[in-house]
């Protein structure tokens, strides 16, 4: 299958998993409230955290998988590999579970601020939690597997019916069964294990027998384990620049207004699915190319799928940035909640924005094994992150937290550029700044400048609202396409079909 072909279907896939995922949000909260939904964030907290304690074996396991793909994997080998994996993963998997079961009523009574629910909820709620995450920790290691043998048609078709069963099943079972923050949980828990299964036996059917039954082995630990480190300090360093100031909100803020946060960094990471599905081809085609030393098909492939992603996300990100209010208020039907959350919104998806323009330098560099770099920004972007949410959050707060988000990922990818193309793809710096980032971001603010003089009144009908928005983003979204040699391409070959 081509790039384009994967590429295309990744879009669908995600493109449906991130409208169920997103959709049905306003329901949750109208059968829940503000306050329940709150420990669906804190759900997403924890589970955040998990990638700490993936010590780099997703990512492993994923380029592995590739690499076998490019012919360095011999059959036994690959079996191997991915049974020491399942131990690893199995023994967390039972550690986290453990944990979070025993410490449920310490996190209720310490952690989590309610207001009107009960601590003992509480404690039920994350036990419940306890297990999904347990679960989810599993599906990770098949998820990675999948999408490094490149099965992008199976991965969105099953992962797009999974979402739209936990959309609308919970809906359903919060309607019918119990408007309960517990039975919402308990159906998610139920669909994960499909989930898993599903996952489990594709990775199992996909390869060719072994020789021998696969076994644990230290010598595919100590073949991978230079990259896996290098992946496991850089997880936990990423985990802790998007997850520590979500804990710490939990603390500071109460789990009304901690919802009002975790749904505006929802909404924002609507963003990360138009990102998701160029990465999942991405980064497995990189790591075939530098396994095959294709160094000229690294290069246009890197710039190819850089512009992709500019095309993706500044639009989307410059509409939800200075039309917040209208789409929140489009999206729930509700004022008062809009106008709370829009202000955060309007911050944190520009944070979000950049942290997506990042991705392809750094699967560049996962690629070929070059850790350094992520791990030196990381770590310098962590040590201003703490204390500052400690300094300014408690004075000003969530949205200190969101511009804070703002300016680490800017740097952050600005100094990773300056560097990376000194060692890879050298002078290919100016090429991704103008084409990637600059062209686009120009094109793209003309359009939603004009657009600032036709904006609609907030007394207008939602319908209208929506109409206005969405031809905002296609207008914004060519805009865009236009500005890069990649869209100039392809519009090109569009003309010439027609």
């Amino acid at each position: 299958m081509s790039l384009q072909r994967d590429v295309t279907v990744n879009y669908l896939g995600q493109g449906w998993i991130a409208l169920m995922g997103i959709a049905f949000l306003p329901l949750y909260i109208n059968y829940l409230g503000f306050e329940s939904y709150g420990l669906v964030g804190v759900y997403a907290s924890l589970q955040g955290w998990l990638a700490v304690l993936d010590m780099g074996l997703s990512p492993t396991i994923s380029r592995e998988m590739s690499r076998f793909r490019a012919g360095e994997y011999a059959i036994q080998q690959i079996h191997d590999l991915l049974r020491t994996m399942e131990v690893i993963f199995l023994f967390v998997a039972f550690a986290l579970l453990g944990m979070l079961l025993w410490g449920a009523s310490w996190l209720s009574r310490n952690w989590v601020n309610p207001v009107h629910l009960t601590p003992d909820t509480v404690a039920q709620a994350i036990m419940i939690i306890a297990f999904l995450i347990a679960m989810r920790w599993l599906a990770s290691l098949y998820r990675s597997a999948v999408l490094g043998l490149n099965y992008q048609v199976w991965f969105n078709a099953v992962f797009a019916g999974l979402a739209t069963l936990r959309g609308i099943g919970a809906i359903a079972v919060l309607a019918f069964v119990s408007p309960t923050i517990h039975a919402f949980l308990l159906f998610q828990v139920a669909v994960t294990i499909a989930e898993l299964g599903a996952l489990w036996w594709k990775t199992k059917s996909s390869l060719p027998n072994p020789v021998a039954s696969a076994r644990f082995s230290v010598l595919e630990i100590r073949r991978v384990w230079h990259f896996a480190a290098g992946m496991m300090v850089i997880t936990a360093l990423a985990t802790i620049l998007t997850q520590v100031d979500k804990v710490m909100l939990v603390k500071l803020l109460s789990l009304d207004r901690f919802a009002h946060f975790v749904f505006a960094t929802t909404a924002a990471g609507a963003l990360s699915f138009m990102v998701g599905p160029v990465c999942n081809v991405a980064f497995p085609r990189f790591s075939e190319l530098v396994a095959r030393g294709d160094n000229v098909g690294l290069r246009e492939q890197y710039h190819a799928f850089a512009q992709l992603i500019a095309v993706a996300v500044i639009p989307a990100a410059a509409m939800l940035s200075v039309f917040s209010e209208s789409v929140l208020y489009v999206w729930t039907a509700n004022s008062s909640t809009s106008a709370a959350i829009a202000p955060i919104l309007s911050v944190w998806v520009i944070g979000t924005a950049a942290n997506g323009l990042i991705h392809m330098p750094a699967y560049l560099q996962m690629a070929h094994g070059w850790l350094r770099l992520i791990i030196m920004v990381n770590a310098c972007a962590v040590l201003i992150l703490v204390p500052s949410i400690l300094v300014f959050v408690p004075q000003y707060g969530a949205i200190a937290a969101a511009w804070i988000w703002v300016g680490l990922t800017c740097t952050t990818l600005l100094v990773s550029i300056a560097v990376l193309h000194r060692y890879l793809l050298v002078d290919e710096r100016w090429h991704w700044v103008k084409h990637s980032l600059v062209f686009p971001i120009l094109g793209v603010a003309i359009i939603i400048f004009l657009m600032k003089f036709a904006s609609p009144h907030s007394d207008t009908s939602r319908l209208a609202q929506f109409c206005f928005l969405v031809m905002g983003w296609l207008a914004a979204s060519l805009a865009a396409i236009v500005a890069t040699p990649l869209g100039r391409h392809k519009l090109d070959n569009l003309r010439r079909a027609l």
